[in-house]
């Protein structure tokens, strides 16, 4: 009976590791995709996005939300931070995103169609349209 219950407390706390391990992954993936998104924004308005670094707690970063529950990106408000460049593909490894909020920004995106060449389109995201939606 000893055995059956140090096997059950064992195969109980690799389970729990498993699943410690697999939440960091969704994590740093979070955090990757922004890291990435900041990349391709213009340099002289990186500072705005100061936060966003491996030093500083990813649901803290300016802009960012979080759900209480599973600590994952729910939203984006980056609404009037004069940004520009280009939205960052990785953008859609945020598997946990609603809401997205890019008005009052000078942002691109960049769509491939079947192979085709690579095309910079620029979106219009006025001060009226405050979210940005899709469906996946």
């Amino acid at each position: 009976m000893k055995n059956m219950r140090f096997f059950l407390l064992l195969a109980f706390l690799g389970a729990l590791m498993l699943l410690d391990e697999a939440y960091r992954f969704t994590d740093e993936t979070d955090r990757h995709a922004l890291l990435e998104f900041k990349s391709q924004v213009s340099e002289g308005k990186r500072y705005v996005l100061s936060s966003w670094n491996n030093s500083f707690p990813l649901c803290k970063w300016n802009g960012v939300t979080c759900g209480r529950k599973h600590k994952r990106v729910t939203g984006m408000d980056l609404g009037g931070f004069q940004l520009g460049g280009v939205i960052s593909p990785s953008i859609g490894s945020l598997s946990f995103l609603i809401w997205l909020n890019l008005s009052d920004n000078s942002f691109g995106a960049i769509f491939t169609a079947n192979g085709a060449e690579d095309t910079l389109i620029p979106l219009g995201l006025s001060p009226s349209a405050r979210t940005v939606t899709w469906t996946c």
